[in-house]
Order: C-alpha cells, then sequence, then structure tokens
C-alpha cells in the first residue's frame, strides 16, 4: 500500500534545532551550503520528516536511518529495501510517499502560470501532452499545464530517471498508475504508483506502521480517476473532479488551525502567497 503525507514547512527556529539534530552530518553540510536562511529551514524539515517516517517503516531511530543511491541519485533505504519512497516540496508545503511499491510524487505551486510556461511545454512535452494543454481554452492552461508537468515528473521520479534524461513520450513498462493529486489551495501535483489502485490505500494494511500527528499529516487518499503512464485523461482531469488527496482537513502546527496556508503558521503576506 501507498500512503502521502502533508509537511508544513514553515516553522519556528526552536522547531527547526530540533529537526535538525537527527541529520546526518552530510545533511547539515548540505543545509549549512544553502545560502538563504529559509531554504536551510525548509531543506532541514523536509529531511526530518523523511527520516521519521522511514525511521518508523523501519523500526529505527530517524538518525539511525541511512540510505543509498542509485546511478542518477534516486536514494533507496539500506536496511529496507522493500520500503519504496519518494519526496517533493514546493514553496512551503512538502509531500513525502511511502509504499511497498516504487513511487514517485510531485507537487508544485500553481497560483500564477510560470513565464516560462510555454517553452516548458515546446521543450518538454510530447506532441500528445502539448494539444492537451493548449488545446484547452487560455484560461485553463495554467492548470492544464501543472497537472500535465506534475504527472510527468512523478512518473519520471518513481523510475529513478531525471526530466532532461528522457523522451519527451517517456512511457516506462508497466504497469503505471498515475493519479492527480490536489493537497492545499494553490497547489496541484501528482502521485504515480508502479501497478493498479489495488496499491493505493494505508500503507499500514502492507505491514508499514507509520505516524501521523501534528507535523506529519497522513492524507486520506481518494480513490478517483486513475491514468495510464501516457498521461491520457479525461475530463476529470482539470477542475473539481478527480483530487487525488481528500480528508486531509485543517493543518495542524503547533497546536494552530488552518484551513488554507494561513499567516499564523505559514508566514505569508496573504493566503497562498508564501514569502
Amino acid at each position: 500500500m501507498t500512503g502521502v503525507w502533508a509537511v508544513p514547512l514553515f516553522v519556528p527556529a526552536d522547531r527547526v534545532r530540533a529537526c535538525r539534530a537527527v541529520l546526518s552530518p552530510r545533511e547539515r553540510e548540505r543545509a549549512d551550503r544553502l545560502r538563504l536562511p529559509v531554504d536551510r529551514s525548509r531543506f532541514t524539515v523536509c529531511r526530518w520528516a523523511l527520516r521519521t517516517l522511514l525511521g518508523s517503516a523501519c523500526q529505527l531511530p530517524p538518525e539511525d536511518v541511512r540510505f543509498v543511491y542509485g546511478v542518477r541519485g534516486k536514494p533507496r533505504l539500506a536496511d529496507a529495501p522493500e520500503v519504496h519512497f519518494n519526496l517533493t516540496h514546493a514553496r512551503g508545503l512538502a509531500l513525502i510517499a511511502v509504499g511497498d511499491t516504487p513511487v514517485g510524487i510531485d507537487v508544485e505551486y500553481a497560483d500564477r502560470i510560470p513565464d516560462t510556461m510555454y517553452e516548458l511545454i515546446r521543450c518538454f512535452f510530447s506532441p500528445a501532452e502539448r494539444r492537451r494543454v493548449l488545446e484547452r481554452p487560455t484560461e485553463e492552461h495554467r492548470d492544464a499545464f501543472f497537472r500535465c508537468w506534475t504527472r510527468k515528473e512523478a512518473l519520471i521520479k518513481a523510475c529513478g530517471e531525471a526530466l532532461h534524461s528522457v523522451p519527451a513520450d517517456f512511457a516506462p513498462p508497466g504497469p503505471w498508475s498515475l493519479l492527480p493529486l490536489t493537497p492545499v489551495p494553490g497547489y496541484l501535483g501528482a502521485l504515480a504508483v508502479r501497478g493498479g489502485r489495488e496499491h493505493l490505500g494505508d500503507p499500514a494494511e502492507g505491514g508499514i506502521d507509520l505516524p501521523d500527528g501534528p507535523h506529519l499529516h497522513r492524507c486520506r487518499l481518494v480513490r478517483g480517476p486513475w491514468y495510464p503512464p501516457d498521461g491520457t485523461p479525461d475530463e476529470s482531469d482539470i477542475g473539481e473532479h478527480g483530487l487525488g488527496i481528500g480528508g486531509l482537513g485543517p493543518l495542524r502546527l503547533l497546536g494552530e488551525r488552518t484551513d488554507r496556508l494561513d499567516a499564523r503558521v505559514y508566514g505569508v503576506d496573504r493566503v497562498g502567497e508564501v514569502r
């Protein structure tokens, strides 16, 4: 079974220091090399969350989790290769997928049209993907782009590849399934799972006991529409249908509630605009 956890990345300094304590020396060095304090904080919280989840899966303290890396840098667990995982983050939100089959996950902050959107479509989308985005009304281009982009990224990451190393029409041997995600307003993503919807659910059903708490929010995955690896969607791909994460409810951080990105918790200038 494959599950997804949401991790708010804007946390107080004392919480970041506590997260840093479980990181490896190499991870601390990576954090220290980041120029901006906000980037160091996000990296530290991401690695803490990943180690906490995987430590539970391996029945190890978070600081004892050991990683090994593939040819293109994709990590796996040295002590539990049967546990698969992937991490993604955008702005103030990270998503982590953990399960018993190869997985990939991607999330993007989709509040506005990227300046390079049409160039990215030209360079990285297959002819079918370009048509799927550009034949829609102009006002739908943004969401269609992010839906297609995150599906592509999630599938490529699940295979341990990189976007620049695969053809635009990349379709690995299957079966693979893709699920669109809408974790919180302003963000769009996708989950790629090797196999079918039988791998979607609570990882505890597959023998992986993972936490759910004030800093790691286990998401209930809706058994909605799944798409084959060529990304062929139906009309439910855009709009209010086919949401991959449901029942997340108000995110909680340090005892505070927020139904959306909230200035008290996330440090935002307005809802959805993270500083």
